[in-house]
């Protein structure tokens, strides 16, 4: 019963959220995916803009570096002097943006060794030229899945509808989330939120954030982006969005309280990133 109540909510909308997945499975039918590249390895720092204190120290751990277009994205978390992740994130070079390929594209991104205090274990980074369905979604944007789950298993994942428990969703999707319904093969379910502002149609899609899950488990975080968004960012300033609390967790580990897009023009590069992070026992 409350899987039809949500899927009721949702054909609701302009075009059915719960057709996401069959939206999402045509947009992937056609696609390049590219892997990291060994490069780089860690800085040290003073914190600064990350909700830190500039007195503490904190070291950043990189990923290996991917061809993005004329530029390279990588991946990276910052932890302070105890080793706790403070956040995790992914740059991109801003160079990128003139280059990108007319196709849909995914990027698996490697993250750095000193993440495993978090759930995270890939980053999938989309680059969607055209798009995706519902139609509030059908400009060129990038999504930046934060997996819980190795490559081997996301690319296991069968596409169909799913079976949703009752007890999963009122103890780890956020409060107002709408159901996907159908699970995109190497993806998952997608979990939006109703208050979003393209969805309550008082804006249009400039960024948002999503949960995933499959089988009843929480399996990536979500920030999605356009490309004009990004390209429309003031230098070298943090813009903050919270990121919405599920009232348990199904591993623990370290998770965001909010998600940052910020525009450095120094290196030329733009980064996403979960911040806050904070200590969350499994329940």
């Amino acid at each position: 019963m409350m899987k039809k109540n949500i899927l009721q909510r949702a054909k609701a909308l302009p075009l059915p959220l719960y057709l996401l997945g069959v939206m999402l499975v045509s947009g992937c039918s056609e696609q390049e995916v590219v892997e990291p590249a060994v490069l780089q390895a860690s800085s040290l720092h003073e914190a600064k803009g990350k909700g830190q204190n500039e007195s503490i120290k904190t070291q950043t751990f990189y990923g290996p570096a991917t061809p993005l277009g004329q530029g390279v994205a990588r991946t990276w978390v910052e932890v302070n002097k105890n080793g706790e992740p403070v956040a995790i994130g992914v740059n991109m070079s801003s160079k990128a943006a003139a280059s990108l390929p007319d196709e849909m594209t995914i990027y698996n991104l490697q993250l750095p060794k000193q993440v495993e205090a978090t759930p995270f274990q890939t980053v999938m980074l989309d680059w969607n030229p055209a798009g995706h369905g519902p139609n509030m979604y059908e400009k060129p944007h990038f999504d930046v899945h934060f997996y819980m789950i190795s490559n081997e298993e996301r690319a296991a994942i069968p596409g169909g509808e799913q079976t949703l428990s009752e007890d999963f969703q009122a103890n780890y999707i956020p409060k107002d989330h709408l159901f996907g319904g159908m699970s995109i093969p190497g993806m998952g379910v997608h979990w939006i939120n109703s208050h979003s502002p393209e969805i309550m149609h008082e804006e249009e899609f400039t960024k948002t954030f999503i949960f995933g899950e499959y089988q009843n488990k929480v399996i990536f975080y979500e920030p999605m982006l356009t490309l004009e968004y990004l390209q429309g960012l003031a230098p070298n300033i943090v813009e903050e969005a919270i990121v919405p609390q599920p009232a348990k967790v199904q591993q623990s580990g370290y998770y965001p309280k909010s998600y940052t897009v910020s525009y450095d023009p120094t290196p030329g590069e733009y980064t996403i990133a979960l911040t806050n992070l904070y200590y969350r026992v499994a329940e």
